[in-house]
């Protein structure tokens, strides 16, 4: 009797398996759909996320060269790149729609970048981004490819802005250099007269 209890209650199960073993093709489908979503929207998240870390990165490394500069001509310091004898001052050249920015020692006090005899460093921002614009102290952005000297004075580290890279220093009593991603994300570095570098 228990025997015949069993083989019929194993009877029913295996007769249940039979009629439902295994997913739709449907049901399969709609996981799969479910998951390429999930995917899809995580690596679009991520990419956004890195976009904005290197950006933000690049931001606070240029604010970090400007005052390093600025420290140097505090410091009266001696670059073994510019030769045996202080320069005096030191400066960074950036470049509307540029893709890096040079770090150089004003051997003659021009504030103009000389390729030859001035040359310290030269930093590329990270995964193309870019000197998006430069706007003076009047609220006016500076033409493309326009290059700016952010030139500090030994050794008072007196702050002075040259257009075109040298020759007679801006009026401005500030700067604001913005940093854009490919993405469109935009990060400001702002050098002020009195010293002061912020980045927002």
């Amino acid at each position: 009797m228990r025997y015949g209890m069993i083989k019929r209650v194993t009877g029913r199960f295996n007769a249940f398996r039979r009629e439902r073993s295994g997913f739709t093709l449907a049901e399969m489908l709609v996981v799969i759909a479910i998951i390429t979503l999930l995917s899809v929207s995580t690596v679009a998240n991520f990419t956004s996320l890195g976009n904005a870390a290197v950006l933000e990165r690049s931001a606070r490394e240029l604010g970090l060269a400007i005052r390093k500069a600025q420290n140097a001509a505090l410091a009266v310091s001696v670059f073994t790149q510019t030769g045996a004898t202080p320069p005096p001052a030191v400066g960074i050249r950036v470049t509307v729609g540029g893709g890096s920015y040079l770090y150089f020692g004003d051997k003659n006090g021009d504030g103009k970048y000389d390729p030859c005899c001035e040359f310290i460093a030269q930093t590329t921002f990270e995964r193309s981004v870019k000197v998006s614009r430069i706007i003076d102290a009047s609220g006016a952005p500076l033409a493309p490819g326009t290059t700016i000297g952010i030139v500090f004075s030994a050794p008072e580290a007196v702050i002075n802005f040259y257009p075109g890279g040298g020759g007679t220093a801006l009026p401005d009593a500030k700067m604001d250099i913005e940093l854009k991603a490919p993405s469109g994300q935009v990060r400001t570095v702002s050098v002020h007269d009195t010293g002061q570098i912020t980045v927002r």
